[in-house]
């Protein structure tokens, strides 16, 4: 089992303090929104089952792609933004992170 936690040894004292659960999947909503979506497989729940010792077990994976996508813009001011909750609309699309 991969080390989740970090620990630190007392020497005084003699005893463990934990510093860090890192209980966690990739960032940028790969393993909270990108995963599940793409594969029907909830990624965080597994984790956390996993870190408890736990052993969860796929039954079906569906077949599916979810993409993350940014924008390289020019520098300058953005002094408006339209057209998000038509997006929104678009079959497929799960979220917009910005507000018009």
């Amino acid at each position: 089992m991969p080390n989740f936690l970090s620990n630190i040894y007392n020497l005084n004292d003699k005893k463990v303090y934990l510093v860090e659960v890192a209980a966690r999947g990739g960032g940028i909503r790969l393993s909270s929104d990108l995963i599940p979506l793409a594969t029907g497989i909830n990624i965080s729940k597994m984790i956390a089952e996993y870190s408890l010792g736990e052993k969860t077990k796929i039954k079906e994976i569906k077949e599916g792609t979810a993409a993350w996508f940014a924008f390289s813009l020019e520098q300058g001011v953005i002094t408006k933004i339209e057209g998000v909750r038509e997006c929104l609309s678009i079959k497929g699309v799960h979220l917009i992170n910005m507000t018009d």
